[in-house]
């Protein structure tokens, strides 16, 4: 796979432009980041979920992803307010 990398005109700094089944200095895709929390939300306990990722990552993990779905939750409820404000 071609990893491409561009320059910032304003900055001269480069940027890798990765495909999104990658994750940004992360081990694992994307897809197994998902699946395993999609199980645990499923209700299999972290400590029984079949991955080879650590128990602490997949820990993690699921806070890192209550957290966004917080935010998620929040700004998808300015988008309705919006919609329905404006009829």
């Amino acid at each position: 796979m071609i990893i491409y990398r561009v320059k910032c005109q304003s900055f001269w700094k480069t940027h890798a432009i990765i495909p999104d089944f990658i994750r940004p200095y992360k081990h694992n895709s994307a897809c197994d980041s998902e699946l395993t929390l999609r199980k645990m939300e499923d209700g299999v306990v972290v400590e029984k979920v079949e991955t080879a990722t650590s128990v602490s990552t997949l820990k993690r993990w699921m806070a890192e992803f209550r957290g966004k779905w917080y935010q998620v939750a929040g700004a998808l409820r300015a988008v309705l307010y919006k919609l329905l404000k404006r009829q």
